[in-house]
C-alpha cells in the first residue's frame, strides 16, 4: 500500500506510547520492518517557557524502499501535475494510516 503496512504503523504507535510513558514529553522513536524495507521515525519536542506557554512539535517520516518501477524519464513524461498530485495523495494516505494506528 502507498501508506505502509498496518502492522508496521501499529508497531510504531506502540513504540511511541511506550516512549511517552517513559519520558513524559520529548522523544525520538524509529521502527523498522523485519525485512528492513519500511522505516518510520517520529520525533516529538515539547518546550515549556515557564510562563504557561507550551510548544509541541511532532515530525513523522515514513520511508519504504522497493526496486523496479518507472524510470525517472517516464515519471517526468507523465506530467508534473499528475506526479505532484500522486505525492500529495501518498502523503495524505500516510497521515491517515498514522492517525488510524494511534
Amino acid at each position: 500500500s502507498k501508506s505502509g503496512s498496518k502492522e508496521q504503523w501499529k508497531k510504531h504507535a506502540e513504540a511511541i506510547r511506550s516512549e511517552m510513558e517513559r519520558t513524559g514529553k520529548s522523544f525520538s522513536v524509529e521502527t523498522t520492518s523485519e525485512d528492513g524495507k519500511e522505516r518510520i521515525a517520529t520525533q516529538q519536542s515539547v518546550e515549556d517557557d515557564g510562563r504557561g506557554t507550551t510548544k509541541k512539535s511532532v515530525t513523522t517520516v515514513h520511508t519504504h524502499t522497493s526496486s523496479g518501477g518507472a524510470s525517472p524519464s517516464a515519471i517526468s513524461d507523465a506530467g508534473s501535475h499528475q506526479a505532484h498530485q500522486a505525492a500529495i495523495d501518498a502523503h495524505q494516505a500516510a497521515i491517515d494510516a498514522h492517525q488510524a494506528a494511534l
